[in-house]
């Protein structure tokens, strides 16, 4: 039907783009996405040009956007 799915040797960890599958979890979020404190893949902020993965915080907007204090 056109769509991706995910495959039957990977367990479906949600916006992981690649799983350890000896253990199940999730070692890359897909793109746009990142770790957690928990190791969950989150969505980042469309706008976000740089994204600090440590404090979780973006640190540059795309032209037309600014930083909210």
């Amino acid at each position: 039907n056109g769509s991706c799915v995910v495959s039957k040797t990977q367990s479906a960890v949600p916006n992981c783009n690649q799983v350890d599958l000896s253990t199940g979890k999730c070692v890359k979020c897909s793109q746009g996405f990142f770790f957690d404190q928990q190791g969950n893949c989150q969505q980042a902020d469309p706008n976000c040009k740089s994204f600090d993965s440590s404090s979780f915080l973006c640190r540059a907007c795309y032209d037309g956007y600014s930083l909210n204090a």
